[in-house]
């Protein structure tokens, strides 16, 4: 669908909200049928208000768990993508910097870093949303094998950090990919309304047309009535 501003929707409504002023101005406007009637275009315009209240709501909701899907992943310094450092020097310490493990760990690591995610922002497309939300999954999957590895090494992987531990890990790991999960949701619901709302304009727009050339019908081209009206884009 094609995208259309904030502002852009606000302009429209208030110039479908002007047309439905100037119409009830007229006084002797004559309904032609129930969809060209002032209540109708009344209705109309309260539904793209609604419209308008559940995209804001849903988009600030999207753009707290977006924030908080950034923070574990990336921005944090305990997040998936920086407590790998201390993980590999452990491991490096224990067994050794050329063992089998520290390159087995080395290897996910070089994976986790080299996973390629988009800033994510409100504004992007589905199709770059759906490229970022797969990245997050390759470095989720990544980071869970990373942890079945450390716990192969049982007793000797013991790090005296206790967020190093498989089980602070699992349970960053858990709580990452419910956020990740719920990010996915999010933005699930806010496509559901922008796409609505758009559909609802459209509608809208549609019927401002109608309004505009019954006036113009009933009242002439040159008349006051249909130049009050005409140049209301919507």
């Amino acid at each position: 669908m094609a995208v259309i501003s904030e502002t852009s929707f606000g302009k429209k409504l208030d110039n479908a909200q002007a047309l439905s002023t100037h119409i009830k101005s007229f006084g002797n406007y004559t309904e032609l049928n129930e969809e060209l009637t002032i209540a109708n275009l009344d209705a109309k315009i309260q539904e793209l208000f609604t419209n308008n209240s559940e995209v804001a709501n849903k988009l600030q909701t999207y753009s707290m768990t977006i924030d908080s899907k950034q923070k574990i992943f990336i921005k944090e310094s305990n997040s998936i993508t920086k407590i790998v450092t201390p993980i590999i020097a452990n491991v490096r310490s224990v067994f050794g910097k050329n063992s089998q493990e520290a390159q087995n760990i080395g290897n996910l690591i070089t994976k986790i870093r080299g996973v390629k995610v988009a800033r994510t922002s409100t504004s992007q497309t589905s199709e770059t949303i759906s490229q970022s939300e797969r990245s997050y999954g390759t470095m989720l999957q990544t980071f869970s094998d990373l942890i079945t590895t450390l716990e192969t090494f049982g007793a000797n992987y013991s790090p005296t950090n206790p967020e190093l531990k498989a089980t602070q890990l699992k349970a960053k790991r858990d709580l990452a990919t419910q956020i990740n999960t719920k990010s996915i949701q999010d933005y699930g619901q806010l496509k559901l309304s922008r796409d609505n709302r758009i559909k609802n304009y459209v509608e809208l727009s549609k019927l401002c047309q109608r309004f505009k050339e019954t006036v113009k019908a009933q009242y002439g081209t040159q008349s006051t009535e249909y130049k009050l009206v005409k140049g209301l884009r919507i």
